[in-house]
């Protein structure tokens, strides 16, 4: 993936792009969905934000929730107010396992209501696998 910070930059960063995704086993259908642009995929340990740095950033983060509304089940996704509060941070990696653990912040809005605000604090993931691109080409 090629970042660009603003339309005017000609000069973009490539990143290489990860996404994490937590489903709930109960009979209730939720599922958050974490995408991060990595520079260095061998070291993901650190703090990413919704701004970018020369070390990656956060592309998107997407909660779906179990309550259905209106025949459909709400969707909720970074916006305007996610700019002070979106962090992941990395804490520890396993490179041969592809394994790593950390903790999350977010704000997110409602797709269809941005009024309807959803507010993730304290969010941990422990030992959460991840799958490199070139791991799909060789199964």
């Amino acid at each position: 993936m090629v970042h660009y910070d603003s339309p005017q930059d000609t000069s973009g960063v490539l990143y290489n792009r990860i996404s994490l995704t937590a489903v709930n086993t109960d009979e209730a259908p939720e599922q958050l969905q974490i995408t991060l642009d990595v520079q260095n995929i061998q070291d993901l340990v650190g703090e990413y934000t919704l701004t970018y740095t020369e070390q990656g950033g956060i592309e998107e983060a997407t909660w779906i929730g179990s309550a259905i509304t209106d025949n459909f089940y709400p969707i909720y996704s970074l916006c305007d107010l996610s700019v002070q509060d979106a962090r992941i941070t990395v804490e520890r990696q396993q490179t041969q396992e592809r394994i790593i653990t950390g903790t999350f912040e977010f704000v997110l809005c409602e797709r269809t209501d941005p009024n309807n605000i959803l507010i993730i604090r304290r969010g941990e993931f422990r030992d959460i696998k991840y799958v490199l691109p070139d791991d799909e080409e060789n199964d």
